[in-house]
């Protein structure tokens, strides 16, 4: 993704504002429990979700657990709230370096690496996270994998679903 795109990203972060219809599509497509957690996210990652979600339903999508992944992928993301500074950094060291973010995201999330930390983990939290709440195998697979090549995903349907959402998120 080119520079720009992500300096759009980055102005659509800090003023990100949740309408009360994207409230209210969240509460129709997550049960209670997991609309806690969508809510616990912070506003541009909310914002951000729901343009995923807005994407797939334009492309006429009704899987339930496709359209709950497009809201809950980031929801890891809760384990270690970043700034839209420590977010652009990540970005800028993923243009530069994308097996570097890798290596220093492996470790715990404290300290200078908890931006790196939460950037490649916050998929396992996430899926962990939703699992607890009740998220369906599926839904918890969506969200593991949504960084992850999806030619790696063995089962065909989940492997459709996983581009589909990725594309999305991609575009977002």
């Amino acid at each position: 993704m080119s520079l720009k795109y992500r300096a759009v990203q980055f102005l659509r972060s800090i003023t990100a504002r949740i309408s009360p219809q994207g409230r209210s599509a969240v509460e129709d497509i997550l049960s209670p429990e997991l609309s806690v957690l969508f809510f616990r996210m912070q506003i541009a990652d909310q914002a951000h979700s729901l343009r995923v979600l807005h994407e797939l339903l334009e492309r006429g999508e009704q899987d339930a657990d496709l359209l709950a992944a497009a809201l809950l992928h980031d929801v890891g993301k809760i384990q270690c709230k970043l700034t839209p500074f420590e977010r652009a950094a990540i970005v800028l060291a993923n243009h530069v370096s994308p097996e570097l973010v890798i290596r220093l995201g492996k470790g715990p999330a404290r300290g200078l690496l908890r931006a790196f930390s939460t950037a490649i983990q916050h998929p396992a939290w996430g899926a962990a996270m939703v699992e607890a709440n009740g998220g369906t195998p599926r839904l918890c697979a969506l969200i593991r994998f949504h960084q992850e090549p999806a030619a790696g995903v063995e089962e065909s349907e989940l492997q459709s679903l996983l581009v589909r959402l990725q594309q999305a998120d991609n575009r977002h």
